[in-house]
């Protein structure tokens, strides 16, 4: 409260309760601040032990303003950003504190960190002709993220392979799939994998618990290109009996594999054997693999014909 004697300006002041009327007293009246209205006390002076008349003097309190209205903080995940604090608080010159009493306040929210989890608390107050209300707390919790998911390397897939289930090699919950680890919308939904194009593919993965969302985690994946056909030459024709060809003579190719029909699913690197005891045709279908990977299969074929008899002079 003001010291009230340093607001009159006289000697021997002499301060009274009613414009008249009572005896006055030397020492100003005491001033309670605990209820808002007007106060109007009279004050005098005395010299050569005389009077003079009475002067008012009045003072107003002020109603102390109520705590401004704080709404709800959602729990915060850790490393994300908090909404801009005035959003959050109702009111009107506001005062931010980082204690629920003493200190100095400031017009700027402190710096709320997000780096760790735990439940942190600041404290504001509102002001209204120059009269401070209480101060109210601001609560916030930063819950922890979630590690990232623990990926399994993929292995190379061959052009034309069945697109793998990326969930296989990924361990973790609620994931969602980025293009990119800088896109900022990710999926819940699995990539679309094209495998009939060869190249080398990235994707990032993140889990999600307690609606936080983890660090992202590359998931690469590599299409091997299939190679071509193997190169063929044409097996001359055979006769019964000839010596049999190898047929890697005529096969330009690597790792080769060879097929008794087209349709076959497993094939054999021993090359087949042709036997030219009989006259018959011959057919097989053969590819060849790079980086395990297998090429399509092609036909092969050989033929075998029957000696000729010389032909006979007829004796007339």
């Amino acid at each position: 409260m003001p010291n009230l004697n340093a607001l009159v300006n006289g000697t021997n002041i002499m301060w009274h309760l009613s414009a008249s009327g009572g005896t006055g007293s030397p020492t100003p009246p005491s001033i309670s601040s605990n209820s808002a209205g007007t106060l109007t006390f009279w004050v005098s002076q005395l010299r050569n032990n005389c009077e003079s008349p009475r002067v008012p003097i009045s003072f107003t309190i002020a109603p102390q303003p109520t705590p401004p209205v704080v709404s709800n903080l959602a729990p915060i995940c850790q490393g994300e950003t908090i909404p801009e604090w005035a959003s959050l608080v109702n009111g009107s010159n506001l005062l931010w504190y980082t204690t629920e009493s003493g200190g100095t306040g400031t017009a700027n929210p402190p710096i709320a960190r997000t780096s760790s989890p735990g439940n942190y608390h600041l404290w504001v107050s509102q002001s209204e002709n120059n009269c401070e209300s209480p101060r109210v707390k601001v609560s916030y919790t930063v819950m922890a993220a979630p590690s990232v998911p623990v990926v399994a390397d993929i292995p190379p897939l061959c052009s034309g392979d069945a697109t793998p289930n990326l969930v296989e090699f990924v361990s973790g919950s609620n994931l969602t799939w980025y293009s990119s680890d800088t896109v900022l919308t990710g999926s819940l939904s699995l990539p679309v994998i094209n495998t009939n194009e060869a190249g080398n593919y990235s994707f990032w993965v993140s889990q999600s618990d307690n609606n936080c969302e983890s660090p992202r985690t590359p998931l690469n994946l590599a299409i091997l290109p299939s190679p071509a056909e193997p190169n063929l030459a044409d097996i001359p024709a055979l006769c019964v009996g000839d010596p049999a060809p190898m047929l890697t003579q005529f096969v330009s190719g690597t790792n080769l594999q060879w097929y008794e029909a087209p349709s076959s699913q497993v094939g054999s690197d021993t090359t087949p054997v042709i036997e030219t005891t009989l006259a018959r045709s011959y057919q097989f279908w053969v590819s060849q693999s790079l980086n395990s990977c297998e090429g399509p299969k092609t036909p092969i074929e050989a033929v075998s014909y029957t000696h000729l008899t010389l032909p006979t002079k007829r004796i007339v």
